[in-house]
């Protein structure tokens, strides 16, 4: 496995991929968490890398480390700033999808790897919202009708941990319209910063159509579990990992239930 740290355009990204890439390999963006960069969650890119993928994990300026020391938690509070952040996040995914061809200039060692008909998203707590956002559901600004950031080179996703409604400019029909496989997983520990129950972030899941969705539930998991700590962290890598095979290399076995992951499809 190897890692690399470029700056894209205004932005700073980290890819893990394997260290020998034979052929055209499946590509994972990841969408860190409101507070958070490119440095979090090496153990999803290293994990995934392990698996056979290229995983590029941005840097979402403006809502990143050093935005959560300008304006504290404005960004997940404030409805407004809140849907302004995620309109910028979900453009930050669709200019790395326009960039392949730049990334693979920059990047000699996957040079022609990107195989852009096999792209999965994933995100933790505010980059879940944004992954959601990239595969279909819709968000409003205050007093606003919804809006879709929908992008269509997008075959695969995964939320951690995602907001459910009533915040982050998410409602009860923002998930109608998610249609591609979709993971959402969040922990039976995972409350809310204002103090939603963890049921909360089940709630994308039971919002969205049937048909290649699941939900996997993680005995224990807090909201940070699925960034710090080391404890539930292997069960998450071989859970999702189980979704991207699926669907990004067209494996044929069902997906199943991981240790402390226990996963419901519908």
């Amino acid at each position: 496995m190897c890692t690399i740290r470029l700056a894209i355009a205004i932005f700073r990204s980290r890819f893990y991929y394997p260290g020998h890439v034979a052929g055209s390999l499946p590509v994972i963006i990841f969408s860190h968490g409101y507070g958070g960069s490119d440095q979090g969650y090496e153990y999803l890119g290293r994990g995934w890398a392990d698996a056979g993928y290229i995983v590029i994990l941005p840097t979402h300026v403006g809502s990143d480390t050093v935005a959560m020391r300008q304006i504290g938690m404005q960004g997940v509070e404030d409805t407004a700033k809140a849907f302004e952040l995620q309109t910028q996040r979900t453009g930050d995914i669709r200019f790395l999808i326009s960039s392949f061809k730049t990334i693979e200039h920059q990047v000699p060692a996957i040079k022609g790897k990107l195989d852009r008909k096999k792209i999965g998203v994933s995100g933790h707590s505010m980059g879940a919202g944004t992954t959601l956002l990239i595969v279909g559901a819709t968000a409003a600004p205050p007093n606003a009708a919804q809006q879709s950031f929908r992008d269509d080179h997008v075959r695969a996703a995964i939320a951690m941990s995602p907001p459910g409604p009533g915040r982050s400019s998410f409602s009860d029909n923002s998930w109608d319209h998610v249609a591609i496989p979709t993971m959402t997983m969040s922990g039976t520990r995972d409350r809310a910063g204002s103090g939603e129950p963890p049921e909360w972030r089940t709630q994308p899941f039971k919002h969205m159509p049937t048909g290649n969705k699941y939900q996997v539930l993680v005995g224990g998991a807090e909201h940070a579990s699925f960034s710090l700590g080391q404890r539930f962290h292997a069960c998450i890598v071989k859970e999702s990992t189980q979704l991207w095979d699926k669907y990004l290399r067209g494996a044929s076995a069902g997906l199943q239930s991981v240790d402390e992951c226990k996963v419901t499809a519908k």
